[in-house]
């Protein structure tokens, strides 16, 4: 049986903090301040790009993985555009690399720890059902 964080081996933090990632843009859209393009935000405005980025550094400092080519594949599953979830695999790859990027003030802080906690709820509401 799949799990609700389940995604052909991409690790269930990766895709929380994903998940994570898209409500952030989605919020960041309707409050104005990311402009789209097409029916999603783009990852070169500098707000979308940071928090991307970040992601991807906090997943590393927790010691979790992620493949490249799996988050774009996730990024499309999920409804991203061929550019967005390109721009996303990049992002992660060069993450990964040790490439240093300037980026905004990190968007999610404390947050990033709570992600495996909330893949252990999910499991425990699954075994309960």
């Amino acid at each position: 049986m799949r799990g609700t964080y389940s995604f052909d081996g991409l690790d269930p933090v990766a895709i929380v903090a994903l998940e994570h990632l898209q409500n952030y843009l989605m919020e960041l859209d309707r409050q104005g301040f990311l402009t789209t393009r097409g029916t999603q935000p783009d990852l070169l405005n500098i707000h979308a790009r940071s928090a991307a980025i970040w992601i991807f550094k906090h997943l590393l400092r927790l010691g979790h993985s992620f493949e490249p080519p799996l988050v774009e594949r996730w990024a499309l599953a999920t409804g991203w555009n061929n550019s967005n979830a390109l721009l996303l695999r990049d992002y992660a790859a060069s993450v990964m690399a040790g490439t240093r990027f300037h980026t905004g003030p990190d968007p999610f802080g404390l947050n990033a720890a709570q992600w495996s906690d909330r893949i252990a709820k999910a499991n425990d509401e699954l075994r309960t059902e």
